[in-house]
Parts: C-alpha cells; structure tokens; sequence
C-alpha cells in the first residue's frame, strides 16, 4: 500500500490528525502536518486525493 493510502486510512481512524489537516490552509501545510505525523507525502499526492473525495 502506498503511503498516501496509509495516511488516507489514518485519517478515518485519528481524529487529532483529521482535524489538524481539516484546519490546513495549503497543500504545503497539510504535508508538514502528515510528515509530523510520519508519513511523507506529496503535495501533488494531497491535491489528487483530496480532488477525489
């Protein structure tokens, strides 16, 4: 599984982590966020997810 699909599941399952990325004003913040919550993504990755949902 790619690391975008495992930061995608975590959200489902981490409500601090969701609501920290649901605060995020840009696609830079939200990478920062997932990155501190060890997973490294893209911005690009984010964007296309997020289109998506």
């Amino acid at each position: 599984m790619a690391v975008i699909d495992d930061f995608i599941n975590a959200l489902t399952d981490n409500t601090e982590l969701r609501q920290s990325i649901q605060a995020a004003t840009t696609a830079a913040q939200a990478v920062e966020i997932a990155a501190k919550a060890g997973f490294i993504v893209t911005e690009s990755e984010l964007l296309r997810v997020f289109k998506t949902k």
